[in-house]
């Protein structure tokens, strides 16, 4: 019974990130020009900067200055809160490297020395 619900959450819980990596996604509206380019927006109620290095995950370099609390999946770390700032129904963390939204989990994404890295704490947005 235990591992049947342990299997349940596990199985929800990617779910869960499948739906926001989908939410997360940027496409192409020729109205408003080129989306993949990515930068701050008004519904960004933080903004956290880092700089990358050679070798390391943006994971790596994130858990290096802050505390982190996250889950680990099959398909990579999922970020739950930064520095106590969690997700909610509200708001969800999100990153970009060098103004480009990253559609890679935060610990397989390996950076280059002067990478430009933020952590956005995003609206969600119907």
């Amino acid at each position: 019974m235990k591992l049947q619900k342990s299997c349940l959450s596990a199985l929800l819980l990617s779910l869960l990130l499948c739906l926001l990596l989908s939410a997360c996604s940027t496409t192409k509206d020729e109205s408003a020009g080129d989306d993949t380019n990515f930068d701050a927006r008004a519904d960004d109620s933080l903004i956290i900067e880092m700089t990358g290095r050679d070798s390391l995950t943006v994971f790596d370099i994130l858990v290096a200055a802050h505390d982190v609390a996250y889950l680990a999946t099959a398909s990579g770390v999922f970020v739950r809160a930064i520095d106590s700032i969690e997700n909610n129904n509200r708001y969800f963390w999100l990153f970009s490297v060098n103004d480009t939204v990253v559609m890679e989990a935060a610990d397989k994404y390996i950076t280059s020395r002067g990478d430009r890295i933020r952590w956005h704490y995003r609206k969600i947005t119907p």
